[in-house]
């Protein structure tokens, strides 16, 4: 072999470790999460942004938190966050567990950031007497939620085992239904909209919701100025000074 070819080869095994070296780094680098898009997705303060941060939540994680409770509808409470989740798993967040509890589908669709289509409504148990009423039984491998609104003709049902995840939505207008089998990871998405004549039928493959998977697959959407499909949730929280 001559000095040129050598010197050729050199240079050729130098580029492509150069690219595989700048490939890896891509991957590894996660997207920023500052305390300003956290106020605006989720509509929180950013005091509350901060005293999670005391307590050793980070931003990234603030974000998967944040969705979970605004698909659920229920306030946040960073004391009862607390008090429920980290004498049981320590620092790390058990999202899957969390999403179950809240009754929000405990999977990530790789293709977007999922959201329900149906009317945001915020959840209240202490409306005695009052439409509308709102049930919910949990068990250890069982979760059943119920949400009826007579007067408007809403009805809403979330059922949850530890094989499948089942919603149905049904209202004048509307219909949504969400299947997700927990054992084989796939889903079945169904919605019409009378009014709008909008109509969706979907399905595909799902993953376990970690916090890795949020972060690759969610956080990209999160931060995105402009994101594909409206993201921003109407959020609920408390929290005691």
């Amino acid at each position: 072999m001559n000095k040129r070819s050598f010197l050729f080869l050199t240079i050729l095994f130098a580029a492509v470790m150069v690219i595989v070296s700048v490939e890896g780094i891509s991957e590894a680098v996660e997207p920023t999460v500052t305390v300003e898009i956290l106020v605006d997705r989720f509509n929180v303060d950013a005091s509350l942004v901060f005293n999670l941060e005391k307590r050793g939540v980070e931003r990234r994680d603030q974000a998967g938190l944040f969705y979970l409770y605004g698909m659920a509808g229920e306030r946040f409470d960073p004391d009862r966050f607390e008090s429920q989740w980290r004498p049981n798993y320590g620092r790390d967040i058990e999202f899957e567990e969390i999403a179950w509890q809240l009754g929000v589908p405990p999977v990530i669709f790789p293709d977007e950031v999922f959201q329900w289509r149906r009317p945001y409504h915020e959840r209240d148990f202490n409306r005695k007497g009052r439409w509308p009423e709102e049930t919910v039984k949990q068990g250890k491998d069982k979760y059943e939620y119920t949400y009826e609104d007579r007067p408007n003709d809403i009805k809403e049902k979330i059922r949850i085992t530890r094989d499948k995840y089942e919603f149905a939505y049904e209202s004048r207008h509307e219909e949504e239904k969400l299947t997700v089998d927990l054992k084989k990871m796939t889903y079945k998405y169904k919605y019409k909209n009378t009014r709008t004549n909008e109509k969706i039928e979907c399905s595909g493959t799902v993953l376990p919701m970690t916090a890795e998977n949020i972060r690759r697959y969610y956080l990209p959407q999160f931060i995105d100025e402009k994101p594909k499909k409206g993201i921003q949730l109407k959020f609920e929280w408390s929290f005691n000074q």
